[in-house]
């Protein structure tokens, strides 16, 4: 007998719940000590740092930029409400990573990229706002990389709860096309992908309704490599289907570059 819609709903939920449970237990002891305590605790002991240190060391000065700055900059903080809210988003992320990620490999390959390539284009970014303004810049903050892992959480839960799809047959994979059923249910889930992805421009204001200066170009940029990163290295390990990894990549540069070219002629 065929079952039930309910029944089908009910298997469903239960086979997620399955995934969740497994997810879970996949992570290492390391794992947990490494991200949820040991990288805080660095951004809490920097931010503890005498702000004499701070600023010859670790704090962007866009009028005198140097190579230690330009990196230690993402992780410097000089206020508590400021660090307060960039481990906030950092550790929301990280629990729906901890919670959907079905391949611990995904979280530390990609975070191997993150935590070293976004503080150079957060700094890169810096740079150019504070010649496009015409001012000097002090800039320093977890918020890209916070951002960056806010998109790693966002592509584990869309693998989550996207359906299992069918592979093409075996042989000439050109001249199969994909079931129409497939084809809707990814396009209507990269649909809502694109709705949250907006939700990154939209930090990328320059100013706060009260007037102050942000970086808001560095969390979008942060956001957005954080989704082609972790879709690229994806696609080496081939956790998930690959489709998910095209669309999040076309997705993103055909979104991010408007920006970067309304930007950078600014």
């Amino acid at each position: 007998m065929e079952p039930s819609v309910r029944q089908k709903i009910i298997t469903h939920l239960q086979s997620k719940t399955e995934t969740i449970q497994r997810n879970l237990r996949s992570w290492t002891p390391a794992a947990w000590l490494m991200y949820v305590a040991i990288i805080p605790l660095i951004l809490i002991v920097i931010g503890c740092l005498s702000p004499d240190v701070k600023y010859a060391y670790f704090i962007l000065d866009t009028t005198a930029p140097h190579w230690p700055a330009i990196i230690l900059s993402s992780y410097t903080h000089s206020d508590i409400s400021h660090i307060a809210n960039n481990i906030g988003l950092y550790l929301l992320a990280l629990m729906m990573i901890f919670v959907f990620c079905t391949n611990p490999k995904l979280l530390h390959d990609a975070s191997v990229i993150i935590l070293v390539v976004v503080p150079f284009i957060t700094s890169a970014m810096t740079l150019h706002l504070s010649a496009a303004l015409g001012q000097g810049l002090h800039s320093q903050g977890f918020s890209a990389i916070a951002y960056a892992y806010a998109a790693l959480g966002l592509y584990a839960f869309v693998c989550w709860v996207m359906p299992d799809v069918h592979t093409p047959p075996s042989g000439d994979e050109s001249s199969q096309p994909y079931p129409p059923g497939d084809i809707v249910t990814l396009f209507l889930i990269m649909a809502g992908v694109v709705l949250v992805l907006t939700y990154g421009l939209s930090t990328g204001g320059l100013t706060t309704p009260d007037g102050s200066l942000v970086n808001g170009p560095a969390h979008v940029t942060g956001f957005f490599a954080g989704i082609i990163i972790v879709s690229l290295v994806d696609l080496r390990l081939k956790t998930n289907d690959v489709r998910i990894n095209h669309l999040f990549i076309l997705c993103s540069i055909a979104m991010i570059l408007p920006y970067l070219l309304v930007l950078y002629s600014s």
